[in-house]
């Protein structure tokens, strides 16, 4: 017994003397604020907006890192609205854009244009960064400039891959753009027949009309797609409806002579 409590006893003294000494090392990685300050001055930057910017510019790793330990906000924006992020993003940095996820950047504040990083990773089919910021939950639903969600901007720009992932994580495949379109529309005008089924299945409206009056089923007929059209038809898509012009899918289809499409729309 008095064994087991002279063990016992030296287990506790060791945990006293090792885990303070533990938390010192952990914390000797990281600098002090003034530390970063001074090794930014050596390194010949100011401690100012600009100079933060101009180290995002150079793909200065070690000043960004620099910039966040000695104070800086990581949500800094430039005169012009841009923020630190959304620079990083637009340049395509993917270790400088990690920098300042881990500094605790807003991953949803837009810049002046009114486009979030993730907008900005999408159109620029970007997929390390849509994973980054995903990561760092960025908001899926959160529109950019033209009201484009990242899903639309995916989907428009035929990119299937990134589409997926935020329709795995939820996104809303009703909510349109600026001119009235969804992605389901997207989809259709460029015979993506896997991404259509499955806004589909997740409860795209198949009949939504842009504010030219197209419709998904519209685009089809006019593209030449009897697949797409075909799978429309078997979600509810309605045939009677009309363009700005007038038109119906039944036209289009005539109009630019694409013979399977008239024999499914009759």
């Amino acid at each position: 017994m008095n064994n087991k409590f002279r063990l016992f006893f030296l287990l506790v003294v060791l945990t006293a003397i090792l885990f303070p000494a533990c938390q010192q090392s952990a914390s000797d990685d990281r600098p002090t604020p003034e530390a970063a300050r001074n090794d930014l001055t050596l390194r010949g930057y100011k401690f100012d907006e600009s100079s933060f910017f101009e180290a995002i510019r150079q793909s200065d790793l070690r000043a960004v890192n620099g910039f966040v330990a000695a104070g800086m906000s990581p949500d800094t924006k430039s005169g012009g609205g841009e923020s630190v992020l959304t620079a990083a993003v637009e340049q395509g940095d993917a270790k400088i854009v990690k920098a300042l996820l881990n500094g605790k950047a807003d991953p949803n504040l837009k810049n002046k244009i009114g486009d979030t990083p993730l907008t900005l990773a999408t159109v620029a089919t970007k997929e390390d960064l849509v994973d980054l910021l995903l990561n760092a939950k960025a908001d899926i639903n959160i529109s950019g400039k033209d009201d484009q969600t990242p899903l639309y901007i995916a989907v428009n720009a035929n990119r299937a891959d990134i589409a997926a992932k935020f329709l795995e994580r939820g996104a809303d495949v009703n909510k349109i753009e600026k001119g009235g379109e969804s992605p389901l529309i997207a989809a259709a005008v460029n015979g993506d027949l896997n991404t259509l089924q499955e806004l589909i299945k997740r409860g795209a409206n198949v009949n939504q009309q842009s504010k030219t009056g197209g419709t998904a089923l519209l685009y089809a007929a006019s593209e030449g797609y009897p697949e797409i059209a075909a799978a429309l038809l078997k979600a509810g898509a309605k045939k009677d409806l009309k363009d700005s012009k007038g038109n119906t899918a039944l036209d289009w289809a005539k109009k630019n002579k694409k013979t399977e499409l008239v024999n499914i729309l009759k």
